[in-house]
């Protein structure tokens, strides 16, 4: 295994749309679900979260088969579960200062918003951080993967030159 000149073996960390507290992504679907029933005028759940996956999960005309597919075996529910509810990321201990560099990665319209990321800049400990968001939803890399993937090959690149 190749090792940069740290001697890491991980070269860099990318975190996309991930939050350092599940509570706190639940929070902000709540405020989201209770904007779109008031905006919309309906209570009925099913036009709710129909509303709440365009907006904030996936925002193309059609979910793609393999993201739905995927949805569909999904073997723990992840909204307000209770085997994730109270999972809050911690740091990595005395050795937080020598993890490699990060790219955290966001979309605009994400439940997953700016406040539930903003944990991992301590967990880290160091100032070697990339913030980026994205015109998009949760699932940016199927929404947008040409902006994904030249996003990630860019910083990739910078990173094995450093």
């Amino acid at each position: 295994l190749a090792t940069n000149n740290k001697g890491h073996l991980c070269q860099s960390i990318i975190i996309s749309n991930s939050s350092t507290s599940v509570a706190m992504s639940n929070e902000e679907s709540d405020c989201i679900l209770q904007e779109l029933e008031e905006g919309l005028a309906t209570q009925d759940a099913s036009i709710v979260n129909d509303a709440f996956w365009k907006r904030s999960q996936c925002r193309l005309e059609q979910t793609p088969t393999v993201l739905q597919e995927a949805i569909d075996n999904t073997g723990v529910e992840w909204f307000h579960s209770p085997h994730l509810l109270d999972y809050v990321a911690k740091s990595t201990s005395r050795w937080a200062r020598e993890l490699p560099p990060a790219l955290i990665i966001g979309g605009t319209h994400d439940f997953v918003t700016k406040p539930c990321t903003e944990g991992w800049r301590q967990l880290f400990k160091h100032n070697k951080i990339t913030e980026v968001n994205i015109d998009g939803s949760h699932y940016l890399h199927i929404e947008k993967p040409q902006e994904y993937g030249e996003l990630l090959s860019t910083y990739l690149l910078r990173q094995e030159q450093e």
